[in-house]
This record gives structure tokens, sequence and C-alpha cells, in this order.
């Protein structure tokens, strides 16, 4: 992800500031489907998640050992 994409996470995970692509708003809770909405805490859980499987994607693209730790 480009660095701009890391600096508005959470206008885009929790802000809804892609509702106009079809990302849903998920600072909201919504009624269907039927989800709480994400705390500042999961938004940061989900960015890690993201930021460590990129960095596994690329270890592997390169062939480098523990590519898939």
């Amino acid at each position: 992800m480009p660095p701009a994409s890391h600096e508005s996470w959470y206008a885009t995970v929790l802000g809804g500031a892609h509702q106009a692509q079809g990302m849903m708003n998920f600072g909201l809770d919504q009624q269907f489907p039927e989800i709480e909405r994400l705390t500042m805490q999961d938004a940061d859980d989900i960015q890690a998640y993201v930021i460590a499987e990129s960095w596994k994607a690329y270890r592997q693209s390169k062939g480098s050992p523990g590519a898939t730790q």
C-alpha cells in the first residue's frame, strides 16, 4: 500500500471514505449484513494484518527464506 493509504486508514476503514466505490463504513453498526462497528483497535489489527501479509507476499516473490512466516 502506498503511504497515503496508510495515512488515510481510519478514514477508509472507520469513516467510509470509499463508500462511493462500494466499501462499507465499518465505523457504524450495520443492519444488513449485521456487523458491529469496528473500534480503532480493530482497525489497527486489520492494518497490521494487511502489512504482515504484504511483507509475506513480497518475501515469497523474492524467494526469501522465511517467506511463509
